[in-house]
């Protein structure tokens, strides 16, 4: 797990559909605690993580076949609100 990521728990199941989660997140010294539900839209390709606990944020992973037998794309697509005032308009901005 990279360093940013810290505290990871399985609340409930472990595969797919169901599962709930709690882990830290630590990003320009700031740590926020993240408590999520997964559902999986279209079972064996798409995963959604919701977080339900704190910041509004979805994250989706999306896995398709590779160019060869054995192997993934895998596209990580994460959407969070930002904040009010000055520190909302760094996040939209991309930093």
């Amino acid at each position: 797990m990279p360093k940013q990521f810290s505290g990871m728990v399985v609340e409930e199941g472990g595969i797919g559909e169901g599962t709930r989660i709690r882990f830290q997140v630590r990003v320009l010294g700031t740590t926020t605690k993240f408590r999520a539900v997964v559902t999986e839209p279209e079972p064996g390709r798409v995963l959604v993580e919701r977080n339900i606990e704190g910041s509004d944020s979805v994250t989706t992973f999306i896995v398709e076949p590779g160019a060869a037998p054995g192997e993934s794309n895998v596209t990580i697509e994460t959407v969070m609100s930002t904040k009010p005032g000055l520190a909302g308009k760094i996040e939209s901005s991309g930093g």
